[in-house]
C-alpha cells in the first residue's frame, strides 16, 4: 500500500525496499512509518490547504478608497460622521456596513501605524460611491497587522441615507 507523505513521496511503497523514498522515510521501519497520517488522508490536499492559508492572510484586508467621479469628490466634505452614542436628528435608512483602514502615519511612508482622520475620509468616500448622506456609529481602533501594517488604524460604521423632509 503506497502511503504519500509528501508531493515527492507519493511513489514511496510501504516496505520502502527501493530508493524512490527519501532517505528518512526509508530509515525508519514499517511500524514507525504508520505513525505518520498523511495530509490526504485527513482530508486535506496540498491545494486546500493553500486555500485556506491564502484566505487566512487574506481575512485582514480591507478594501481602500474608491475612484470618485469630480461630482462625487465635491460630496466628500458634506457626509456628516457620527461617532458611537451620537446620531443625526432627521430620521434615516441604513444602507450597510462600511470600514476602512489606513497605515500612512509612519515618516517617510513606511507602514508602521496608520492614522485615524484618513481612515474615516476613506470611510467618506466609501459612503458618497453609495450615495449615503452620513455614517454613524463610527469607531476606530488600531489593528495589528492588516494590510501589512505592524498598527493600522481601522474604522468602521453604518452609511446612512437620512430622510429629508419635503417643504411644500
Amino acid at each position: 500500500m503506497t502511503r504519500a507523505l509528501t508531493k515527492r513521496s507519493r511513489r514511496c511503497p510501504a516496505d520502502a525496499s527501493h530508493g524512490g523514498c527519501p532517505r528518512s522515510l526509508r530509515s525508519l521501519g514499517a511500524p514507525e512509518r504508520e505513525r505518520y497520517v498523511p495530509l490526504r488522508r485527513m482530508g486535506y490536499a496540498p491545494v486546500e490547504l493553500a486555500a485556506i492559508g491564502l484566505s487566512v492572510t487574506l481575512s485582514g484586508c480591507v478594501s481602500g478608497a474608491p475612484t470618485l467621479t469630480p461630482a462625487q469628490e465635491s460630496q466628500v466634505s458634506k457626509v456628516a460622521i457620527y461617532k458611537v452614542g451620537e446620531s443625526p436628528r432627521e430620521k434615516y435608512q441604513t444602507l450597510q456596513p462600511l470600514s476602512a483602514a489606513d497605515c500612512s502615519g509612519a515618516p517617510a511612508g513606511g507602514r508602521v501605524w496608520g492614522n485615524a482622520e484618513q481612515a474615516i475620509d476613506t470611510l467618506k468616500r466609501k459612503a458618497v460611491e453609495i450615495n449615503a448622506d452620513a455614517v454613524v456609529n463610527v469607531s476606530c481602533s488600531s489593528v495589528p497587522m492588516l494590510n501589512n501594517c505592524w498598527a493600522a488604524q481601522k474604522c468602521s460604521g453604518e452609511a446612512v441615507k437620512i430622510e429629508r423632509k419635503e417643504h411644500n
